[in-house]
């Protein structure tokens, strides 16, 4: 029982991390005029040159961008 709530709860915080992934492609989309492919592009090169997990380079840009 326990395997499948840890399950049920990566699955929950999955879903979050997308959410805030979308929206922060969103906003790059409709700022800055990309493309959804260039705003997940620019997501992913700066999680990758900042070491930083992509949820929480989306974060900072939702609140920058908001």
């Amino acid at each position: 029982m326990q395997l499948l709530e840890n399950e049920i709860n990566k699955l929950k915080e999955d879903i979050k991390t997308r959410k805030i992934i979308e929206k922060a492609k969103g906003l790059l989309m409709d700022k800055l005029h990309m493309s959804e492919e260039q705003a997940y592009k620019r997501l992913r090169k700066q999680s990758m040159d900042s070491q930083t997990p992509m949820k929480n380079v989306a974060s900072i840009i939702i609140a920058t961008m908001e």
